[in-house]
């Protein structure tokens, strides 16, 4: 029993680290008004883009509060796939768990 709990622990290991790569080549965007944030599946900004105009405004509390938002939106929708791409691996190794669907 505890060999087959170790190697079930094992395979979520190896499944884990198999998602954290995938997820570093998935990207997402958002964009809030002339600020567009790039994001990995992992949650790491990879990119955060300002419109000339916007920076042509001159308007810093408008250009940081926009920033604020587009990597808001952008942190839930990386968070969004990588909660996607988790339950499967949960599906997989627990089916019929309750929460896992």
């Amino acid at each position: 029993m505890f060999d087959q709990m170790l190697g079930k622990l094992q395979d979520l290991q190896q499944r884990m680290d198999s998602l954290k790569k995938r997820l570093d080549n998935v990207t997402v965007t958002a964009e809030a008004e002339g600020v567009v944030a790039t994001m990995n599946g992992n949650k790491k900004l990879v990119n955060i883009s300002i419109s000339d105009a916007l920076i042509a405004s001159g308007d810093k509390e408008q250009i940081e509060d926009l920033i604020t938002i587009a990597i808001n939106r952008v942190s839930e929708k990386a968070q969004d796939v990588a909660d996607a791409e988790g339950s499967a691996i949960g599906r997989d190794l627990v089916p019929g768990f309750p929460g896992m669907a």
